[in-house]
């Protein structure tokens, strides 16, 4: 055989070899590993349900308050498309609360994570309560915001006002020893490293939840539809590790496969069907020639 032939022959089967394996131990990545951990990332723009949560998350409350909650797309949600309504209805008794939740496998997160939402308050009808639980539901509550409009967290007082779209960040810190929170409005800082109670001696992060509490029907009000309803709109709902703010658009790149292998696990093809077909290019190339 010619140099020429041998030296093609040689350059077509590293390259097929090259091209089919990089799925499996990351030759050609996309792009570097990133080191932020994204455990939730939802715009709810697929959600279109009411009375049942989004996909992969929970509906908290009695069935009462759930049929009244869910999907909401109108001039109040905008500029976000759809939103998760929690809704509480001025016919409901005594003082109902509804949540939206997730949970996180059965691990407890720790560290510096990132607790991140966009929320709107229809009314002043009731409380907003933003909590975290371990794996054993023990809880922690990270603040709440009141019917007065006032954001608290461990006794710090953070004004906010009705009918507007405001971004909640919770900048967590979750040692051992101690669990502390730094605070986020539109993305400025507005409290730092607040040390939280934790009497239930809280292990991790397991389970994040937005709870909504109505107050009694003698105190309800009317909102801006002029019905007494309870509403509390959440959207662009966000987790993820570090201590640095990032945005969906941010998120979303943090989520392009590092590798092609991310990226045939993510079509379902196998590891075996990926050697496969590596094979299949070395036997089935034109540029392979065989010694005569």
């Amino acid at each position: 055989m010619s140099a020429r032939r041998k030296w093609l022959r040689s350059i077509s089967l590293l390259l097929s070899i090259v091209i089919g394996c990089s799925g499996i131990v990351g030759v050609l990545p996309a792009a570097a590993a990133s080191p932020i951990a994204v455990y939730l990332y939802q715009d709810f723009e697929n959600y279109t349900g009411t009375g049942t949560p989004p996909s992969g998350f929970e509906m908290t409350g009695i069935s009462d308050v759930k049929k009244s909650s869910g999907a909401l797309r109108n001039e109040h949600t905008a500029p976000n498309g759809t939103s998760v309504a929690l809704r509480i209805e001025e016919a409901v008794a005594d003082q109902p609360d509804v949540g939206l939740a997730k949970r996180f496998g059965a691990d407890d997160l720790t560290g510096e994570i990132i607790f991140d939402f966009d929320i709107k308050s229809l009314d002043s009808n009731g409380s907003k309560f933003f909590e975290i639980k371990d794996s054993g539901n023990k809880g922690i509550t990270l603040g709440n915001l009141g019917a007065d409009g006032i954001l608290r967290v461990e006794g710090n007082k953070v004004p906010l006002n009705p009918n507007q779209w405001y971004r909640l960040s919770f900048a967590i810190d979750f040692r051992p020893d101690v669990q502390k929170v730094s605070v986020y409005v539109d993305g400025v800082k507005k409290l730092d490293s607040v040390v939280l109670k934790n009497g239930n001696q809280a292990v991790g992060i397991n389970y994040v939840r937005v709870r909504a509490k109505r107050s009694p029907q003698a105190d309800l009000t009317p909102d801006v539809t002029g019905s007494n309803n309870f509403t509390t709109l959440l959207d662009n709902m966000r987790m993820y590790s570090g201590t640095e703010l990032k945005t969906m658009e941010e998120l979303q790149a943090i989520q392009v496969p590092d590798s092609l292998m991310d990226f045939d696990n993510d079509l379902g093809i196998s590891v075996q069907d990926r050697l496969a077909g590596a094979l299949a290019m070395v036997v089935d190339s034109p540029n392979v020639l065989m010694d005569m």
